[in-house]
């Protein structure tokens, strides 16, 4: 799982469901966008519109027959979540912004600090590659 819920809120703040793209497999703690009113794994840039409180491998044809849906928590920017990088980062990374590496392994990518855009941010440095990050979408 790429973002697990830390803190007090963990996937409380509600819940919404959007039906599934085609072939989806999903975990808990996924981030996930809305695209074409179907759900898929966030990638590098998207916009991220939730984090996936489901598990599940949809079927390739569940857009059109069996229309299920992912449960998925919005953002919320008081929502705190422990991620893994892809490489070493200090505490001075602390207060950056760091895109994910693309939607297959949903890590922070390192290579993408920057003081001013990002789709996450590293509120708290707990080890070389572990931190505690904010959904920010910048």
């Amino acid at each position: 799982m790429a973002f697990k819920a830390y803190g007090t809120k963990g996937y409380n703040t509600g819940h919404q469901e959007v039906t599934a793209s085609n072939s989806l497999d999903i975990n808990q703690g996924d981030l996930v966008t809305i695209t074409g009113g179907f759900v898929v794994k966030s990638g590098a840039g998207d916009l991220i519109d939730g984090v996936s409180v489901t598990d599940a491998t949809f079927a390739a044809d569940n857009q059109t027959v069996g229309q299920l849906g992912v449960n998925f928590t919005p953002i919320d920017p008081q929502e705190t979540f422990r991620a893994t990088a892809d490489a070493d980062l200090t505490a001075a990374n602390v207060g950056q912004f760091f895109d994910i590496d693309g939607a297959t392994n949903q890590l922070v990518d390192a290579a993408t600090a920057s003081d001013t855009t990002g789709q996450v941010k590293l509120i708290k440095f707990e080890t070389a590659r572990v931190g505690i990050y904010s959904i920010v979408n910048l």
